[in-house]
């Protein structure tokens, strides 16, 4: 079972990745920039110079934030922004994006080093202000999005697994009562409140020249802050009402993981993995490592009908055991050496190592945290994952279900 995919950006390999490019062997420099600024007039910028690759990505990100009677804003403003950044960036065979995650909204775009004025020009069209004549259209598509996720268990199940591992309670798609009663000086209003040069940081990689870099930065198209830039008090909006369609039972255990970045979860899926793969049973298991509050947390769950529902939990509840019982250092060592070189593919492209930092910068930590999960990979063992058992085993999970 697939609950949602899965949400750490340290492991979305990008595609076209050179194994034997920079920092394929982990070396710790790949991590650290050629040169930051933090300007009183912002934006913290922060430069990877990487001479022979022909490509750089721009990937800037504002922190963003709703109070509850604003939930859904930051995903219209994704989706206005991302529409016209591809607009713009087709013209020259760019590929541009723009994400919402639970910190910031999220502008990248990559293309070839010699366009870089260009570049930055499509960053600014998403960067401009929300145009109001499409909000209507773009709040009833998002509305409908969160409707249809608000009928499907495996989104109530998330949302439940979410709020009670300390998630906020603001929904990053955006909730019914906020959207229904949501006009466009709302938009207006979170894009002033967010989109400014002081809070905005910048990761660039690529083949550029760092004095050429500056100079085109110079030109974004960011305000200035406003005297406030905060979030307003939310108010009293009904809950929304989940009427998921039912015909299974739905379960999950979760384990909020102690520390920031515990490389052993990572490993601790594999190993899972490894186990459904190898049983029986009619009905679906699954197990993911999800971002909630600035925490991993290891998601188990499972689906199945009535009829085998019994055999499903017991199944479910002993996946820990059954890892224990046939760990060995091989196995662990297999499954790290693959996340990891998972982690490298990824940084070994200008995109893959932009949204690698970016990812880090924006949750608060130094980029050479991503390097200390390589470190740990590396070096971990059976008896790392056994002591990660022991401490699974010692609480208990926080639960949530939904039945037929």
């Amino acid at each position: 079972m697939n609950l949602l995919l899965l949400v750490l950006g340290i492991l979305l390999p990008s595609p076209g990745g050179d194994p034997g490019s920079p920092g394929a062997h982990g070396n710790p420099e790949v991590f650290q920039a050629d040169l930051v600024l933090r300007p009183a007039a912002g934006p913290e910028t922060h430069l990877f110079l990487r001479p022979g690759q022909q490509v750089v990505t721009l990937r800037l990100s504002v922190p963003l934030g709703e109070s509850e009677e604003e939930a859904g804003a930051g995903q219209i403003l994704r989706s206005l922004a991302d529409d016209r950044m591809r607009s713009m960036a087709r013209r020259i065979g760019a590929r541009s994006r723009v994400s919402r995650t639970p910190e910031a909204l999220v502008y990248d775009v990559s293309g070839p080093a010699s366009e870089l004025d260009f570049l930055v020009r499509v960053l600014n069209e998403g960067l401009r202000p929300p145009e109001p004549d499409r909000f209507n259209q773009v709040r009833r598509d998002q509305l409908a999005e969160v409707l249809r996720r608000q009928e499907t268990p495996q989104g109530v199940l998330a949302l439940r697994i979410r709020e009670a591992a300390g998630g906020s309670r603001v929904p990053l798609l955006g909730s019914t009562p906020a959207l229904e009663r949501m006009h466009a000086g709302v938009i207006q209003a979170v894009w002033e409140r967010s989109h400014a040069r002081e809070r905005a940081r910048l990761v660039l990689v690529g083949d550029v020249v760092a004095e050429v870099a500056l100079a085109a930065l110079a030109d974004l198209g960011l305000p200035p802050s406003p005297p406030s830039p905060v979030t307003p008090p939310g108010g009293s909006l009904p809950q929304p009402r989940f009427s998921p369609e039912v015909i299974r039972h739905w379960v999950a255990d979760a384990w909020p993981l102690d520390r920031p970045r515990d490389a052993r979860a990572l490993v601790m899926v594999g190993l899972l993995g490894d186990r459904l793969q190898s049983g029986g049973g009619d009905y679906e298991l699954g197990a993911e490592v999800w971002e909630i509050a600035g925490r991993w947390t290891l998601v188990v769950s499972g689906a199945a009908y009535p009829r085998t529902q019994q055999a499903m939990r017991t199944r479910l509840r002993g996946l820990l055991a059954e890892v224990g019982g046939t760990l060995s250092d091989e196995s662990v060592r297999t499954h790290a050496a693959r996340v990891r070189g998972d982690i490298l593919l990824q940084a070994a492209t200008p995109w893959g190592l932009a949204e690698l930092v970016g990812h880090a910068l924006d949750a608060g930590l130094e980029p050479r945290s991503i390097q200390t999960v390589l470190d740990d990979l590396a070096r971990m063992e059976a008896s790392d994952i056994r002591a990660l058992l022991a401490d699974l085993g010692s609480r208990s999970p926080l639960q949530q279900e939904i039945r037929p």
